[in-house]
């Protein structure tokens, strides 16, 4: 999945077409981890379907109860916080010379960046 900006990815099951699989195979083990670890499994970044890429054209035909049905298909996107935090704490220094004794405290200033380019993350938290 590319983050900065353009959707990236294949195409799969929206909660809907999630919905389909069951009503058309029942509750399957590849159909529980689907949903319980798919792309809409996780809730970090509120997933939606990227606009303009759903589809129902895939048809489910063999269906065990025999009724052909529409399985609604999209990529997945997500919104997560690129913000910062910013720690500020005083450092003290002691500074001798021949005449003087300097005693400056500083502030240091340390910014952590979250999810940003050179971070990946999961419900917003960096790896």
């Amino acid at each position: 999945m590319d983050n900065t900006g353009g959707a990236v990815g294949s195409l799969t099951p929206t909660p809907n077409g999630i919905a389909t699989l069951l009503t058309c195979y029942g509750n399957t083990p590849a159909l529980q981890a689907l949903q319980n670890f798919g792309p809409y499994a996780v809730k970090g970044g509120n997933p939606s379907p990227v606009p303009g890429t759903t589809t129902n054209t895939t048809m489910l035909a063999n269906c065990t109860d025999g009724v052909t049905r529409a399985l609604e298909l999209s990529q997945v996107e997500r919104i997560l916080p690129t913000g910062s935090k910013s720690y500020k704490f005083p450092i003290r220094l002691d500074i001798q010379t021949g005449k003087n004794h300097l005693r400056p405290l500083p502030v240091q200033q340390i910014d952590v960046l979250q999810c940003g380019q050179f971070f990946h993350c999961v419900r917003g938290i960096p790896e």
